[in-house]
C-alpha cells in the first residue's frame, strides 16, 4: 500500500513538472504581421488616422484620412523604397532621406516590426494575435479590424 502511494505520488510530481514546463495554460498566439486595419494616433499633438496595410514581404503602406489639411496623403514602403502621393502627385525615394522620427517614418516601423523580438516598439496584440495598439517615440497608435 504504502508502495503504491509513493509510486502515485511520483507520477503527479512528474506529471506537474512536465505540464508546468510545457507552459500547460498559457496561451502563445503568435503575432499577425500581416493586416489590414483602420488607425487612430497621437503624434506631436496631432491625433491623425487612417488606415494602413501590411504584408510579410516588406511591403507597408499607411494612408491618412485626417486632419482635413493631410487628407489623403499616401505612404507606400517597399523594402526601403517610399513613395509619397496625394491626388496622382508621386515622389519616390529611397526611405533614408525620411527623418528619423517623422511621423511615416515611425509609422513603418511600427508597422514592420511587429513580432520582431528586436523591436524598440512597445505593443498589445488581440487573442487572435493581431496589434490592437503600438507605442514608438512620439507616437501612439491604435488599430481596429472590420470583422
Amino acid at each position: 500500500m504504502r508502495k503504491g502511494i509513493i509510486i502515485s505520488l511520483v507520477f503527479m510530481f512528474f506529471i506537474s513538472l512536465s505540464m508546468l514546463a510545457s507552459g500547460c495554460g498559457e496561451s502563445t498566439v503568435e503575432p499577425v504581421t500581416a493586416f489590414t486595419a483602420d488607425f487612430t494616433a497621437e503624434y506631436r499633438g496631432l491625433k491623425p488616422c487612417g488606415s494602413v496595410s501590411v504584408s510579410g514581404a516588406g511591403y507597408a503602406s499607411v494612408t491618412l484620412d485626417s486632419p482635413e489639411t493631410v487628407r489623403g496623403v499616401s505612404a507606400v514602403y517597399r523594402g526601403t523604397e517610399l513613395s509619397l502621393s496625394l491626388d496622382g502627385l508621386r515622389c519616390t525615394s529611397d526611405e533614408a532621406y525620411l527623418p528619423d522620427g517623422s511621423f511615416f517614418s515611425l509609422m513603418k516601423r511600427a508597422l514592420t516590426e511587429v513580432g520582431d523580438p528586436d523591436s524598440r516598439c512597445e505593443y498589445e496584440f488581440d487573442e487572435r494575435g493581431y496589434p490592437v495598439s503600438a507605442k514608438l517615440g512620439e507616437l501612439r497608435v491604435n488599430f481596429r479590424y472590420s470583422e
